[in-house]
């Protein structure tokens, strides 16, 4: 589920399964789902695990950190890591958006924060293929990837958990 403050920055995501049931009445509504597009690839939202967008928020940086840990965030009174995946996964610069706005996933001290600028993308897994063939994939990311799904592009069904728990911080 995707959850989006007032903002408009990024549109109001669907996550009401009774608007799905309306916009797709032939599908089930299990093979919908909510994704970030990386580059060539993108990475699908647990579907058990709720997930929201904010743009209000204020970042504490921690000098010693790696730098693709940007700090914490002050979430609903929640003190809420955040990691740039493309950083992280793909070693680039970070390219500063004057729009970035936060993807959290989870709630309270269970959750994970993720700079995004534009709003998580619905995919419609009934029309995808599922391979055995996964695309290139960062190092950080082989061991936490379960399934691929190859729609226009391969989207990747991945254990959250246990990639922020690799990358150093539990979740």
């Amino acid at each position: 589920m995707v959850e989006k403050n007032n903002s408009s920055k990024v549109p109001n995501v669907e996550c009401d399964s009774r608007q799905a049931e309306k916009k797709y009445p032939d599908n089930n509504l299990l093979d919908l789902a909510y994704g970030i597009r990386l580059y060539n690839f993108g990475l699908l939202l647990p579907q058990d695990i709720v997930s929201r967008v904010i743009d209000d928020y204020q970042l504490c940086p921690l000098p010693t950190a790696a730098k693709w840990f940007l700090g914490m965030a002050n979430v609903d009174g929640i003190s809420v890591p955040v990691f740039d995946l493309n950083l992280h996964l793909f070693e680039g610069k970070r390219e500063q958006i004057a729009n970035d706005q936060l993807l959290i996933i989870g709630v309270g001290s269970e959750s994970v924060a993720i700079p995004i600028n534009t709003a998580p993308i619905q995919v419609d897994l009934g029309m995808a293929v599922v391979t055995e063939r996964f695309p290139l994939l960062p190092e950080a990311l082989k061991k936490t990837v379960y399934k691929c799904y190859q729609l226009d592009i391969y989207w990747l069904a991945w254990d959250f958990k246990k990639f922020f728990s690799t990358a150093g911080l539990a979740v």
